[in-house]
């Protein structure tokens, strides 16, 4: 079982966080941040969709931009595009809610975890896949296999996310998403074959595919757990 008991921080610990105005000041006092990967989020987020993700130069309009400083920005965005982020902006509220508007404010209220540089990696590998299936998607969407394509790997971030967010019931329940992810990656690092990764996702016989099934069997118990960490920083 992966170790996920990870140290709990403000986001603000990981990240410069910024609005538009304060993005354009900063550039126009350093352009070289024009070339950095940064992750935008949009000012209004939408019930289940995809409103942010990693890009470099201009920030889109009415988003606000979260600049890393101790982590990657693909990392940074795998957190903050998953459900349990979309939850806790929501206020637990997301059953009801079909979009919400935050602020600087209520971005900065948001954690993160610090975790070892292979877990960082795995982390930020789900999230390039998941960016890269979902531009295909915007390519093809009359073609429903691209959706099904895309489905699938936001699926894998958001239990990921999950396992991260509710690590004590995920040891409990004996569901270790993490771990066999980690060795699909290592199997995909010795050839290069990303077919390997879409594999451990769709196929029966897959260990990461059964995990993500039994996950699935008990997902509805994970609502106090992100609760707790929307309270507060004391559930490590």
């Amino acid at each position: 079982m992966a170790n996920l008991r990870s140290v709990t921080k403000l986001l603000t610990e990981f990240a410069t966080i910024c609005t538009e105005k304060q993005f354009a000041n900063l550039c126009a006092t350093d352009s070289s941040y024009l070339d950095k990967e940064y992750v935008y989020l949009s000012t209004i987020q939408i019930r289940g969709e995809l409103c942010g993700g990693v890009i470099t130069g201009i920030l889109p309009s009415n988003s606000i931009a979260i600049i890393p400083q101790k982590c990657s920005a693909a990392y940074l965005a795998f957190l903050l595009t998953s459900f349990p982020c979309q939850y806790l902006l929501f206020e637990g509220k997301i059953n009801t809610k079909d979009k919400v508007k935050v602020t600087k404010k209520s971005i900065s209220k948001l954690i993160a975890f610090e975790v070892d540089k292979s877990t960082e990696k795995a982390y930020e590998l789900a999230e390039t896949i998941k960016a890269q299936t979902f531009q295909v998607y915007l390519e093809n969407k009359s073609d429903l296999n691209y959706h099904h394509l895309y489905y699938i790997v936001a699926d894998l971030c958001n239990i990921l996310a999950l396992e991260l967010y509710t690590n004590p019931m995920f040891e409990e329940m004996g569901i270790s998403i993490l771990e066999n992810w980690k060795s699909l990656i290592v199997e995909y690092e010795k050839n290069g074959n990303v077919q390997i990764l879409f594999d451990g996702l769709i196929k029966s016989n897959s260990s990461l595919r059964n995990q993500i099934m039994k996950f699935h069997i008990f997902e509805n118990n994970f609502d106090k757990h992100i609760k707790n960490k929307a309270n507060g920083l004391e559930d490590k």
